[in-house]
């Protein structure tokens, strides 16, 4: 299987951005990158996480939180999400949590990301 992208859009308290996106069932979080993050007003939490990173290094990066929007065919899937913050990143990352999340898969024999299973209505992130 090769790369997998998917157009995603991230929205916060200042606005949206909307662009290609690697899919990466291997990473459980969802990244982006600084730029895109304080573009779009997203929402810091006070943690830092240490996260394991391609190449095997750990890093300390910010998490944080926005809307996140994939359109699958006729059938967009939005909600409310973590993400990490991440200097160095050159693209935003769709992990498996998000996938998860938002009912989602991504079909080895077409490289394509696809419905996985029915959406229903999420209520959460208490304050």
């Amino acid at each position: 299987m090769g790369y997998v992208y998917t157009v995603a859009t991230f929205t916060g308290t200042r606005g949206s951005w909307t662009g290609r996106c690697l899919v990466d069932t291997g990473a459980a979080l969802s990244v982006l990158t600084p730029a895109i993050a304080e573009q779009v007003g997203a929402t810091f939490t006070s943690t830092r996480d240490s996260i394991g990173i391609a190449g095997g290094r750990r890093i300390e990066a910010p998490r944080a939180y926005c809307d996140v929007a994939i359109q699958v065919d006729a059938e967009e899937r939005r909600d409310l999400v973590f993400i990490w913050v991440v200097e160095g990143e050159e693209e935003p990352l769709i992990g498996a949590h998000t996938l998860q999340w938002l009912g989602l898969k991504v079909d080895p024999t077409t490289e394509r990301v696809e419905i996985a299973r029915p959406w229903m209505l999420r209520l959460g992130f208490a304050d």
